[in-house]
């Protein structure tokens, strides 16, 4: 995807909007944007995942990890997913540590690799 993460990463408030197919190489930028929220103050992060098409299992440790740091401030993490990353997520036991939201619309497609 490259270094521009404009065109797969957003972030609005206390949400993370993470598009496309996500990699090790997007690992870094993901893991950086969420922590940043997090110092922000906010005491609920949103991961919103319903437009990614793929994402690599090392980011169920990214995922774990910033949940881990929030609730240490006294915060939470909530991932809204939808499909295949849902069931990666319900898979890996996820949904019962962490408050997971099934997106049930459409999305659109996702941005283009």
């Amino acid at each position: 995807m490259g270094d521009d993460t404009s065109s797969w990463l957003k972030v609005d408030g206390d949400t993370a909007t993470v598009m496309g197919h996500l990699g090790v190489t997007e690992l870094k930028p993901v893991q950086d944007a969420l922590r940043a929220l997090g110092r922000q103050g906010h005491k609920t992060i949103t991961i919103d995942l319903v437009r990614a098409d793929y994402m690599s299992s090392s980011y169920l440790g990214v995922v774990v990890g910033v949940a881990a740091e929030m609730e240490k401030s006294g915060g939470r993490v909530t991932v809204r997913a939808q499909g295949q990353i849902l069931r990666l997520l319900q898979l890996a036991g996820l949904d019962k540590v962490l408050t997971i939201e099934a997106y049930k619309g459409f999305a659109g497609p996702p941005p283009p690799s």
